[in-house]
C-alpha cells in the first residue's frame, strides 16, 4: 500500500512539475524567446528612398527621340519623378553635354523645383536648350537632386552657382542618361 502512494506521489509531482515548467514566464522560457520590443528600445533603421528618374520618351542609355532635339520639334522631353525623401524642401534637375566640343555644355538648369514635384511635362520650359550635337553621339546628363533646402539665389544663375548654393544640402541624387546623335 505504501508502494502505492509513494508511486502516486511521485507521479503526481512529475506531473506538476511539467505544468510548471510549461507555464509561461518562467525562466526558461525567457531564454527561448527573447521579451517584445518596448517603444524604448531603438527600432531597426528604415532604409532611405531611393531618388528615381525616368523618362516616359527613352530609357537610361537610349536615344533621345528627334522631337526633343534640334532636328524636332526642340521640346523638353517628359520626366518622371518619384522617392523624394520626406525631408526634402527642394529639387534641382541640371541637364549638361559633358562631350561637347568646348566642354560640357549646359542645356537645361531648374532650381527650387517643390519636393512634391511628380512630373515635368513635355514641352512646358522654354528654357530648355535641346540636344544638337555637331560631331558625332553625345550623352545628355539629367541630374536629380533633392536638398534639404531653397536655394538663395536669382533666376538665371549659373550651373557652378547651383552647385555650390546646394553643397552640403543634398539628400538623394540620380541622373538619367540619354544619347543623340545627328544624322
Amino acid at each position: 500500500m505504501w508502494k502505492i502512494i509513494i508511486i502516486l506521489i511521485i507521479l503526481g509531482l512529475i506531473v506538476v512539475g511539467y505544468f510548471v515548467l510549461k507555464s509561461p514566464g518562467t525562466e526558461e522560457e525567457e531564454k527561448i524567446m527573447p521579451p517584445p520590443l518596448s517603444q524604448d528600445q531603438p527600432q531597426e533603421p528604415t532604409l532611405p528612398k531611393e531618388l528615381i528618374l525616368i523618362s516616359p520618351a527613352f530609357g537610361n542609355m537610349e536615344k533621345i527621340p528627334v522631337k526633343y532635339t534640334c532636328d524636332g520639334q526642340k521640346i523638353n522631353p517628359p520626366l518622371k519623378i518619384s522617392g523624394v525623401d520626406d525631408n526634402a524642401k527642394s529639387l534641382v534637375l541640371i541637364m549638361d553635354d559633358p562631350d561637347a566640343p568646348s566642354g560640357t555644355f549646359d542645356h537645361w538648369l531648374k532650381f527650387n523645383l517643390q519636393a512634391s514635384l511628380t512630373e515635368i511635362k513635355e514641352g512646358i520650359d522654354p528654357k530648355y536648350i535641346p540636344p544638337c550635337p555637331p560631331d558625332r553621339e553625345h550623352r545628355y546628363f539629367f541630374k536629380l537632386y533633392s536638398l534639404d533646402t531653397m536655394l538663395d539665389l536669382k533666376e538665371g544663375a549659373t550651373k557652378s552657382q547651383i552647385e555650390s548654393a546646394m553643397s552640403g544640402h543634398i539628400l538623394q541624387q540620380t541622373e538619367l542618361i540619354g544619347l543623340y546623335e545627328r544624322k
